[in-house]
């Protein structure tokens, strides 16, 4: 952890604008953004750390090959971590019960800005947690029919990861992905959109929690990640709130 004066800057949001912090309280588990250029260790643009800012949990990269770029404008003229699509990844190690596992009901988050093109076939993670690979929970880009790419979300069962579309916005571009999390379903939406969902009854096994891809060099995401968030369930209003803070930066 770094020092980071949370309470003052959730005060001043909130007098200003949304806080997660202070609007979700003890249902926010924890959240990274770029906006914080205090939580971003960083040299010639080369990330090596992001320290979230609930709990403090630090997302690193030792190899400097490997490091994300940052950019202070590139995401609508404001700060984001930016990732290769190769190796780039920013990953830390966590215990049973760091976050919801087994079967318990969370809400996942993540502000991207996909770059990957529609004729792409690989699935790129932009965030997830779990034991990378059938003990997992993940919001990834996608192809989807007509060489669309499509936000998606998975969840292991302890037996194979399963996932679904959501097939109503490309993903090109800026855009929230929202997966929830419940003791049967999953549930995908992008941009506040309908959600797709399909039954799954999650076997999530903590281990490690990542930004930019997984823990090996697969899955990679391409391109940004402005903001990522992981909460207990949420009311309509705390969702809708929430969401409508994250659309308005893309």
């Amino acid at each position: 952890m770094i020092g980071i004066n949370l309470s003052l800057w959730s005060a001043a949001l909130s007098k200003g604008g949304y806080s997660p912090i202070a609007a979700l309280g003890a249902k926010l588990f924890e959240y990274w953004d770029a906006d914080r250029a205090d939580t971003i260790t960083q040299s010639g643009g080369l990330v090596s750390q992001w320290v979230g800012l609930k709990k403090g949990t630090a997302v690193a990269q030792v190899g400097v090959p490997s490091r994300p770029t940052y950019s202070a404008s590139g995401f609508k003229g404001r700060p984001a971590v930016y990732f290769d699509g190769i190796d780039d990844g920013l990953y830390t190690t966590i215990g049973a019960g760091y976050f919801p596992d087994g079967t318990q009901p969370c809400e996942m988050y993540v502000l991207v800005d996909n770059t990957a093109p529609g004729t792409d076939a690989t699935q790129r993670t932009a965030f997830y947690y779990g034991d990378g690979a059938n003990g997992d929970r993940r919001l990834r880009r996608a192809q989807g029919a007509g060489n669309v790419s499509r936000g998606q979300c998975a969840a292991g069962s302890g037996s194979g990861v399963f996932s679904v579309l959501d097939n109503t916005v490309d993903l090109t571009g800026r855009h929230v992905i929202r997966g929830r999390f419940t003791a049967n379903t999953a549930f995908v939406s992008v941009d506040s959109s309908s959600e797709a969902q399909f039954a799954v009854i999650p076997a999530t096994t903590i281990t490690r929690v990542a930004i930019g891809g997984l823990f090996t060099t697969a899955q990679q995401f391409q391109g940004g990640i402005a903001a990522a968030l992981i909460t207990s369930p949420l009311t309509a209003q705390e969702r809708s709130a929430l969401e409508a803070w994250l659309n308005a930066r893309r």
